[in-house]
């Protein structure tokens, strides 16, 4: 089967947004952290050196953020793909333990080493403890990249290389405040 025929075959296929970390640590209401990119704005596409290896440059986006509640102990930054077609989402990055002092994530921050203080890397795509960039199936349609960032009430402990469900056991009934923004890809 060529790699032009996959993308189509499975253009119907979708994890979909209510198995994306906030909905499944059960965030409720609006965001309360305002998360935003000078790379990009919410909704729009991802720029190319932000994307893959094999259609960009591969560094994560800048990143800022406000509205971080005073009482927060740690933040995790979350990125995943909710198109990816799978049952769960492509992990593009988890990062546990960065200190609430922190308001922004310079480009290429979500690697090692990170800039980011306390930052702790568990698994993304491939087994990789860091960012990986965009590069979903060719004409598998749109694909949205969702940057999660939350506020926990505590200090989470997990260890270099945990894995999505560890962190969102960890997170459960711990998060005060979250925000998320957008970025989109197709091939």
């Amino acid at each position: 089967m060529s790699i032009g025929i996959v993308g189509p075959l499975l253009r119907s296929r979708r994890a979909g947004t209510g198995v994306l970390v906030m909905a499944t640590v059960g965030v409720d209401g609006a965001a309360t952290i305002t998360v935003t990119s000078p790379a990009f704005r919410d909704g729009e596409q991802i720029p190319a050196r932000y994307r893959g290896r094999l259609v960009g440059l591969n560094l994560s986006p800048p990143l800022a953020w406000s509205g971080v509640p005073a009482d927060a102990v740690e933040l995790v930054l979350v990125v995943e793909d909710a198109d990816a077609p799978r049952r769960l989402p492509a992990v593009h990055a988890l990062v546990a333990g960065i200190d609430p002092i922190v308001d922004a994530a310079p480009e290429g921050a979500l690697w090692q080493p990170s800039p980011l203080v306390g930052a702790v890397f568990g698994r993304s795509l491939l087994g990789l403890r860091g960012y990986v960039g965009p590069m979903p199936l060719r004409a598998h349609g749109p694909h949205r990249y969702f940057i999660e960032l939350f506020a926990l009430d505590r200090a989470l402990g997990l260890e270099p290389g945990f894995r999505r469900a560890a962190l969102i056991e960890a997170m459960r009934g711990h998060v005060r405040g979250f925000g998320v923004v957008v970025g989109t890809y197709e091939r």
